[in-house]
């Protein structure tokens, strides 16, 4: 009789987390106040580090428990993002996610994409914003990039390199790993 079968965990097998998207524009945070407006209009930033935190092991947080630590901290232009002060490098360490800025290497995005870490553009003017927006990088696949829109999923989907470079006008990356 053959000896019993027993599971082995391969280390090169990578399972994604369940991602969890979020809308600022939900019923339950869009209208409160944040940068100089509501979360329906400023509050792409903390909805969309949500997204990354509640995917990647804390699912009951919400846009509006983000939003609440960067309320006191935003301007009316939008979400503080430069520095250590900066809203992802606060939030992932809070949540001890390892939050690194990318600046604006997409290949090494890419690999992080690869490597189970979620990843959080931030863009100038362009194909997805006339003032400034941030998405969730999910995944990569066949050289396409998921990204989740917390503009209502308005712009989520696949996206060559070059669209989310040239035509999206990315300003920079920060990629988080559980």
């Amino acid at each position: 009789m053959p000896p019993a079968f027993a599971p082995v965990a391969a280390p090169e097998v990578y399972t994604p987390p369940t991602f969890r998207f979020y809308s600022q524009s939900d019923k339950r945070w869009a209208h409160k106040p944040f940068a100089g407006g509501d979360m329906a209009s400023s509050g792409c930033g903390p909805t969309a580090l949500a997204m990354v935190v509640a995917s990647l092991g804390r699912p009951w947080l919400d846009p509006w428990d983000i939003a609440q630590r960067f309320r006191a901290d935003s301007s009316p232009y939008g979400t503080i993002w430069t520095g250590d002060r900066s809203m992802p490098m606060d939030v992932g360490r809070r949540y001890e996610l390892h939050p690194r800025w990318e600046r604006r290497d997409i290949g090494r995005v890419k690999n992080a994409l690869r490597a189970g870490a979620l990843a959080l553009g931030i863009f100038r003017p362009g194909r997805f914003t006339d003032v400034g927006h941030f998405m969730v990088l999910k995944t990569i696949q066949d050289g396409l990039i998921e990204v989740a829109d917390p503009a209502g999923g308005r712009y989520s989907g696949w996206y060559r390199q070059s669209v989310l470079m040239r035509d999206g006008r990315a300003a920079g990356f920060w990629t988080f790993e559980p």
